[in-house]
C-alpha cells in the first residue's frame, strides 16, 4: 500500500523549484515510481512539467525531492498545481492526487 502526503514547494532560485513529496508506504516489495507534474494554474502552457524518480520507499515516511523549473504563470502568482502518480515496477498506478501548492 502507498499513499501520498501533502507536497510542498519552495524557491530556490529565480527559475527553479524544489518540490517534496512525502510518501507513505506498507507491505511495499520492489521499487515504485513517482511521477510529479508541476504547472501554474493560471498559466498558457499548455504541457506541464514532468519529472520521474524511482525509489525503494522503504519505511513509512520518504521524503522524495524533485527540482524542476518554475512553470510560468501570470506575474504575482505564488500558487502551483501538482499532480503526483505513483505506479509500481509493472507500470501499474498505485496512487493519484492533485493539490495545489504555494510556493515559498
Amino acid at each position: 500500500m502507498v499513499y501520498t502526503g501533502l507536497p510542498s514547494a519552495k524557491r530556490v532560485s529565480s527559475d527553479e523549484v524544489e518540490v517534496l513529496v512525502p510518501l507513505h508506504c506498507q507491505n511495499l516489495i520492489g521499487a515504485v515510481e513517482v511521477v510529479l507534474r508541476l504547472t501554474a494554474p493560471d498559466s498558457n502552457s499548455a504541457a506541464p512539467a514532468e519529472l520521474r524518480q524511482l525509489t525503494g520507499c522503504t519505511s513509512d515516511r520518504t521524503m522524495i525531492k524533485f527540482d524542476m523549473p518554475q512553470p510560468k504563470a501570470r506575474r504575482g502568482s505564488s500558487r502551483v498545481r501538482t499532480e503526483i502518480l505513483v505506479l509500481d515496477n509493472s507500470g501499474a498506478l498505485l496512487t493519484h492526487s492533485l493539490a495545489p501548492i504555494p510556493i515559498r
